[in-house]
């Protein structure tokens, strides 16, 4: 029975040091060439990027906004003020209020976002095409550079 056990122990020694042992792996990371995406793909990102980013401050915005409505639409009564001047019993929304709130925070969110969209074509389409022709790129190494002074 002892030796089931040793056995055991020896092939589990084996089995998990055999990974030290494995194929060496290059940890470097891959750098993307700018062409290995076509425009509209990264079109597409930096979209969904400025829409999520630009979320929270639109819900905030939509949200102290129409607090600030509905207070000014009930005579300034202070049950129904916004946020930071919200007294203990205040008004509470309904979840219809809640979900147009966020469909006009959404909404704020993807109008930022197309507007951004806007201004990146029209810049691109203002800055003229990079003619590959007539670009020299010379590469040096410090070898060459000591051979080159001297």
């Amino acid at each position: 029975m002892r030796n089931i056990g040793v056995r055991t122990i020896a092939v589990l020694l084996i089995l998990s040091s055999a990974p030290v042992f494995g194929q060496t792996v290059d940890n470097e990371p891959f750098r993307y060439d700018s062409l290995e995406f076509p425009q509209w793909a990264r079109d597409v990102r930096r979209f969904d990027i400025v829409t999520l980013g630009a979320l929270p401050f639109a819900f905030f915005t939509a949200t102290f906004f129409t607090d600030a409505t509905r207070w000014a639409q009930h005579d300034w009564e202070m049950t129904y003020s916004p946020w930071p001047l919200k007294p203990s019993g205040a008004y509470e929304t309904s979840d219809d209020e809640k979900l147009a709130v966020l469909g006009i925070a959404f909404a704020i969110a993807v109008g930022v976002a197309v507007i951004d969209l806007v201004v990146i074509n029209v810049k691109r389409l203002k800055t003229p095409p990079l003619n590959d022709s007539r670009a020299v790129v010379k590469r040096t190494t410090s070898n060459d550079t000591l051979e080159n002074a001297e």
